[in-house]
């Protein structure tokens, strides 16, 4: 994951010449396959699960970052 996130960085940086990080990163687990096949959200599925408790942190990381408005439109930075 933090290989693909490195790559998504610098092609960001060569295309859109922008500064972009990493919220975070969700690792594999099966609780996602069950609550696909229960059609469930995966925090009500398995909420205590790696990837649930990756997601709030994600989340609360996206949360807290600071917003500024470019051409009149809000961004995360």
């Amino acid at each position: 994951a933090e290989e693909a996130a490195h790559k998504l960085r610098l092609a960001v940086a060569h295309f859109l010449k922008r500064e972009i990080r990493c919220a975070g990163v969700i690792p594999y687990d099966p609780a996602v396959r069950t609550a696909v096949q229960e059609q469930k959200p995966l925090m009500l599925s398995a909420p205590r699960s790696a990837a649930a408790l990756s997601v709030q942190a994600v989340a609360r990381a996206f949360a807290g970052q600071n917003l500024m408005s470019v051409e009149g439109r809000a961004l995360a930075i």
